[in-house]
């Protein structure tokens, strides 16, 4: 009884080391997510597409094949350094507004369409996204402000008036 016990103990190790070796497709799947994730290099600004790229192929990887994917840590590491990047250029973008003005109109949209840009769960993290709600609104006031001025310049309408009232329009 003892010998048949070990004999079937021994099959059963055999059928697991068996299950869990990969095929020549998995081999070639897994080396596929292995190059990518070492394709990322260096992670900046611009990584999104290669992080994603190699996000993809693991994800669709088996559980068995991700156990054989060595360097799947550095995927989450270039993932989260990236994350940290954007967050981190946002929050610059913002700073940078300084004094709002009708003259920072461009500063301020480009931190909002950065601001846009982010996923929900990075938005979260900007923690001056205040100064930037605060900046869209007094740039909105200050333009209202300037259009006001410059329908109250046209005065009475006149055939002389038609420099002030262009002007008027092109704001």
């Amino acid at each position: 009884i003892v010998v048949i016990s070990i004999i079937i103990i021994l099959s059963i190790i055999l059928i697991v080391i068996a299950t869990n070796k990969l095929n020549e497709s998995e081999k070639s799947e897994v080396n596929q997510v292995t190059e990518a994730i070492l394709d990322i290099g260096e992670v900046s600004v611009d990584s999104d597409a290669v992080i994603s790229y190699a996000e993809n192929l693991y994800t669709e990887l088996s559980s068995k094949c991700q156990r054989y994917v060595k360097n799947r840590k550095d995927l989450k590491q270039a993932r989260d350094t990236y994350n940290k990047i954007v967050v981190e250029n946002v929050q610059t973008l913002i700073t940078q507004i300084g004094t709002v003005s009708v003259e920072s109109s461009d500063a301020i949209m480009k931190a909002q369409k950065a601001y846009d840009s982010l996923p929900e769960e990075l938005k979260e993290n900007i923690n001056n996204k205040n100064e930037l709600s605060e900046a869209i609104s007094k740039l909105s006031e200050l333009q209202i402000e300037n259009v006001i001025k410059k329908i109250s310049n046209i005065g009475t309408v006149s055939l002389d008036s038609q420099k002030a009232i262009e002007e008027a329009k092109s704001v």
